[in-house]
């Protein structure tokens, strides 16, 4: 009877919060695109929905928390906020339009 032998396991380390593992990793995993930040200049739309009102202007100086517009996604009218302190560089967006999730809505200097 011939033996087969099976190939050894290769072991990745992967460090978390809780510690340090040894592990296989899929290779969906290791095709995953890497983490990249959003860019804070710029507001986009988390859910597809209808601007309802505008309450900024280009060229509007605004604050941290200010309420830049009004989207209504599923009966809900969602206040979308300024992420930081600085001036509307362009308003992307319409009122009454209807805007796909991931639109670029504001856009900060």
């Amino acid at each position: 009877m011939k033996e087969t032998s099976t190939p050894a396991l290769k072991y990745d380390t992967i460090a978390t919060e809780e510690g340090v593992f040894q592990t296989t990793l899929t290779r969906k995993y290791l095709n995953r695109k890497s983490y990249a930040p959003l860019n804070i200049k710029n507001v986009i739309s988390a859910i597809p929905g209808t601007v309802t009102k505008l309450m900024v202007s280009e060229g509007d100086e605004v604050s941290e928390g200010d309420i830049l517009l009004e989207l209504e996604a599923m009966k809900m009218h969602n206040k979308i906020l300024a992420p930081m302190t600085g001036k509307i560089k362009a308003i992307n967006v319409k009122e009454g339009e209807r805007i796909p999730k991931n639109t670029l809505m504001v856009e900060f200097e």
